[in-house]
This record gives structure tokens, C-alpha cells and sequence, in this order.
């Protein structure tokens, strides 16, 4: 299923509770108003559908490795909580996603604002534009580039340990020959053979990978070749979320109500 679809179908179905909560509180119902809004808390922690993408990389900078940068983008109408949720950004080597010169990051304590983008790179300086990196990694280089034999190369973006988006990219020529050793499961391939696994032809030095349009369908044709790099950032802060919290007190002042008037 189409991953807007199903956010677009999440959110219809959190309206409508909201508007049978405000059904119950008339007949003054206090279990079906508990009901109702722990179903929202328990959704709004389990919802699976895609909540952040990778939507550019930039991995070959004109005079070597520093000012590698991703960029994420919360394709969600809410904040994205870290220190509840935390991201664990995986950068594989040419064979392995866990060994040699891979890489894994975890980011817990920051929010993605509502369909903001998250900027990550190997520097603090200026990566264009005026724009800065959120979030620096102590690492040059943050990529090893797609050469030799084993060509490909994969970057993995992880909620809760579990995979939200992940890109796997060869050489400019398209060529990549250790897609199974990257890709046990087929999961870029949406699953499957791992010999259908899809990689995406790499950008030449000063270009960028990007997305098209935040679309992700797991295929190479979600991405392109941009010539002129365009890091997004600044939609994060490292303030706490009351979220949940927010709806749950608000949900016991109601009930508190209604029993006061019972």
C-alpha cells in the first residue's frame, strides 16, 4: 500500500475517534471515552507505515571526504520524537552492513518537526546555500565511495530497530556486483530474490542523489541524479514532546468531569 495512503488513512481513522470521543463525553459514557483515547495513544506509538526517508545523499564532494551529508525528511503531518523513537543511521561497507568499515549512528535526542527535513553530515561548516548540518558526525569519510570489485554501496534509516527507508547505490556506470551480501533479505526489493534487488547508478563527484518528491516505492526510479545539490535542514529541535502525555491528561480531565457531574 501506497505509504501516504496509509498515513492518509491513519489520520481519518484518528479523526473519527476523536469524534466518537466527543459522541461519549455527551452521553456522558466515561469507558467508552477511556477506550478511545488509549486506542489513540496505543496507535500513535505502534502505527508501522514510513514515518522518515532518505531524500538526498551527497557522498562525493569535489577534493575529498569532508562535507559528506544525508539528508531525512519526516514525510508525517507530526513531530517525530527521537529520544522516544530513536534513529540509528547504518552506512554499509562494500560487503556488510555490520563489519569492516560500516558505520552506525544512533540520534535520541532530538525531534523532527512535522514534514521538516534533518541534515546530517561529517561537518560543521557551511554545505551550501547557507546552510548547516543539525546533526555532525565525527566521521571522514562518513561514505567509502562505490569502486572496485564490490561496487555497491547502502545507507539504512532505523526507528525503534526497525528499517524505515534504505538506499543501496553502485557506481555511476550502474554496475555493482555484491547486492546479496548488502541485502540478504531483499528488502529494498520489497522482498524476494535477492537477485531482483534494485540498485540505484551512482552520482559523479559534486553531484547528488535525490528523491523524487518524497516518493518511495522502493525502486531505482524514486531517485535521480541532481546536478546542483540542495541540503535541507533546520526542522529539529532538542525539545521534549509532551505528546502522548498531553492526550492522556486530557482525557482524565474529561473523565474527572464526567464523573464529577454523575
Amino acid at each position: 500500500m501506497n505509504i501516504l495512503y496509509k498515513r492518509y488513512l491513519y489520520n481519518k481513522i484518528n479523526t473519527i475517534k476523536w469524534r466518537l470521543i466527543a459522541m461519549a463525553i455527551k452521553k456522558r459514557d466515561i469507558i467508552s471515552v477511556f477506550t478511545l483515547i488509549f486506542s489513540l495513544l496505543f496507535a500513535s506509538s505502534s502505527f508501522s507505515a514510513t514515518k522518515v526517508v532518505l531524500n538526498e545523499v551527497f557522498y562525493d564532494p569535489a577534493g575529498g571526504t569532508l562535507g559528506q551529508w544525508i539528508e531525512l525528511h519526516n514525510i508525517t503531518g507530526d513531530e517525530l520524537n527521537l529520544s522516544l523513537e530513536p534513529l540509528t543511521l547504518e552506512i554499509s561497507s562494500s560487503t556488510s552492513w555490520m563489519s569492516g568499515t560500516a558505520l552506525s549512528f544512533v540520534i535520541n535526542d532530538l525531534i523532527i518537526a512535522p514534514n521538516s527535513s534533518m541534515l546530517i553530515s561529517n561537518s560543521g561548516a557551511d554545505l551550501g546555500g547557507g546552510i548547516f548540518a543539525d546533526v555532525v558526525l565525527n566521521s571522514d569519510p562518513l561514505f567509502s565511495l562505490p569502486s572496485g570489485i564490490f561496487s555497491a554501496r547502502g545507507i539504512r534509516v532505523k526507528l525503534n530497530g526497525s528499517i524505515e527507508d534504505a538506499i543501496l547505490f553502485g557506481k555511476v556506470d550502474g554496475s555493482s556486483t555484491n547486492m546479496a551480501a548488502l541485502d540478504p533479505t531483499g528488502y529494498y526489493g520489497g522482498g524476494g530474490s535477492v537477485t531482483s534487488v534494485p540498485i540505484v547508478a551512482g552520482a559523479p563527484e559534486g553531484y547528488a542523489l535525490t528523491r523524487t518528491n518524497y516518493v518511495d516505492t522502493n525502486m531505482p526510479g524514486d531517485w535521480m541524479v541532481s546536478a546542483v545539490p540542495s541540503p535541507q535542514g533546520g526542522g529539529v529541535f532538542a525539545v521534549p514532546e509532551p505528546g502522548s502525555m498531553m492526550v492522556f491528561c486530557f482525557g482524565m480531565l474529561i473523565c474527572k468531569a464526567l464523573i464529577r457531574r454523575k
